[in-house]
């Protein structure tokens, strides 16, 4: 996983500066607002457990980099006969985005925030959760014990692979797959792992992927008209 890691960050950059050497003059297009829409979509594959909110933001500059924000709490309850279990927190994510369908050699045909994007994000998760675990035995008879841990904070790397589709005038739809690896972790108070991390997912082998999917209203940017 660290490997994949470093070949991601490695073609992030020399998309940026490989090709040729140029000064960016970085212009503003394009500020977007909306919602992701996944967790809506949840109860309707048989997912009921998982509920939260997300917010999205992000600025398009150039047609070529969007800056993209996601606010968002989540929850996720398990219930079985030996346990039921409990997360719940908020999050936030922060990413950079490079278009892959930028033409540089051919700048007009640059002239929608349209695109397919692959980038490099920051996530941060403040979760508690709760254990109720439940011992059955003909011998020792029944027992429960309860594991509560909060004040917890995990951090995450997102690579993503991103389009967005203009659907209307003022909107559009972006779909977004990711995958996230761990990074850091609270220190636990009792002896049960972190099973569930909003905004990150199952916490099982320290990585996750995830896909989803975004409705954004466009605002567009007056741009400057320059002087002859």
């Amino acid at each position: 996983m660290r490997y994949i890691l470093l070949l991601f960050v490695f073609f992030m950059i020399k998309s940026l500066y490989g090709q040729e050497k140029e000064k960016i003059a970085w212009q503003l297009q394009t500020v977007r607002i909306g919602a992701n829409i996944a967790p809506y979509l949840s109860p309707l594959i048989g997912n009921s457990a998982r509920t939260g909110v997300e917010i999205n933001a992000d600025a398009v500059f150039n047609s070529r980099y969007f800056i993209d924000v996601a606010l968002g709490t989540q929850s996720n309850q398990i219930n079985v006969s030996a346990y039921d279990y409990e997360s719940r927190g908020s999050y936030i994510k922060v990413g950079f985005n490079n278009n892959l369908l930028f033409d540089k050699k051919n700048p007009k045909n640059n002239q929608d925030q349209d695109g397919i994007f692959f980038g490099i994000g920051l996530g941060a998760s403040s979760f508690s959760q709760n254990l109720n675990y439940r011992i059955q035995n003909n011998y020792w008879g029944t027992g429960q014990y309860t594991f509560t841990d909060s004040n917890l904070l995990a951090t995450w790397i997102d690579l993503g692979l991103n389009a967005r589709v203009s659907l209307m005038k003022y909107f559009c739809v972006g779909i977004v797959t990711n995958l996230r690896v761990r990074t850091t972790l609270s220190k636990l108070q009792n002896p049960v792992d972190a099973g569930d991390i909003p905004g990150f997912g199952l916490n099982d082998n320290g990585y996750n992927f995830h896909a989803g999917y975004v409705l954004l209203f466009q605002i567009p940017v007056k741009q400057k008209q320059k002087q002859k």
